[in-house]
C-alpha cells in the first residue's frame, strides 16, 4: 500500500502537468476522479497488471498522507486460475507524511473492507504475487524498497469481511475467511492483536499481544 501510495502521489502530479505547489493543492483539494482513467493506467503499468477503481478515489497530503479507494481490482497473472487476483471493497490507508518519504514508515491507520484476495503458484513455481512484469519503483524490487520495512509501526488497522484463497498445484485449496481484525498500538508499542474468523472450515478466535523488539515484556493489570 505505501509503495503503491508513494509512486501515485508523483504520478498524479506528473498527469496533472502543474507546478509542485500548485499539484500539492490539487492532491489536498481537487477532485481526483475525473483522472480516474490516467491514474488507472498508471498503476496499471506499474504493477504489470489491469488495475481498475469502479468507487471513489481520494488522496490527502496534510496532515498525514491519506489515500482512499473504493471497489477496486487487480487482474491476475496470465497463467492465473482466475482472471482476478484482488478484489477490494474498501483501502484507506493514512501514513505521517515525512514517514513516508524518509522512513521508518509510520502507519496511523490502515482500513480494509470485502476483499477477495487469491494467492496461487503454478507448477514451475511461478507466484501470482510477484509482480515482475511490472515498474520496480511499485514492485519494491530496489534496494530501498526492501529495507522499507524495517522500523514499521501500525498505530490502528481495522480489516473485515475478508476473503483469502490458497491455490497450489497438487494441493488443496486453502480458505482463510476472516470475519474481523484489529490491531492497535499503545503509547509504549504493546500491540494488541484481535483475529476472529473461519480457516479450513473451522473457526479462529485469536487475541493476543506483541512487544516490539527490545521492549520488555510488562504482566496485564
Amino acid at each position: 500500500v505505501v509503495n503503491v501510495l508513494r509512486r501515485l502521489l508523483i504520478d498524479v502530479l506528473a498527469l496533472l502537468g502543474v507546478g509542485c505547489i500548485v499539484g500539492l493543492l490539487y492532491l489536498q483539494y481537487g477532485d481526483l476522479n475525473r483522472h480516474r482513467s490516467c491514474i488507472e493506467s498508471q498503476l496499471s503499468q506499474g504493477l504489470g497488471r489491469d488495475v481498475r477503481i469502479a468507487g471513489e478515489l481520494e488522496i490527502k497530503l496534510f496532515p498525514a498522507a491519506y489515500i482512499r479507494v473504493e471497489q477496486a481490482s487487480i487482474a491476475n497473472a496470465p497463467w492465473g486460475s482466475q482472471p482476478l487476483m484482488a478484489r477490494i471493497g474498501l483501502l484507506s490507508a493514512r501514513v505521517r507524511f515525512l514517514s513516508l518519504l524518509a522512513g521508518p514508515l509510520g502507519i496511523e491507520e490502515i482500513i480494509a473492507r470485502d476483499v477477495d484476495l487469491l494467492l496461487e503458484t503454478d507448477e514451475q513455481g511461478n507466484s501470482n504475487w510477484d509482480f515482475n512484469g511490472g515498474d520496480d519503483r511499485i514492485a519494491g524490487k530496489t534496494s530501498a524498497g526492501k529495507g522499507e520495512w524495517r522500523g514499521l509501526t501500525i498505530e490502528h488497522a481495522d480489516v473485515s469481511r475478508v476473503t483469502l484463497i490458497q491455490r497450489q498445484p497438487k494441493s488443496p485449496e486453502r480458505v482463510l475467511k476472516l470475519d474481523t481484525a484489529s490491531v492497535d498500538t499503545d503509547a509504549d508499542g504493546l500491540m494488541a492483536v484481535l483475529v476472529e474468523g473461519h480457516a479450513l472450515g473451522l473457526p479462529v478466535h485469536l487475541t493476543g499481544h506483541h512487544h516490539p523488539r527490545g521492549h520488555e515484556e510488562k504482566s496485564p493489570p
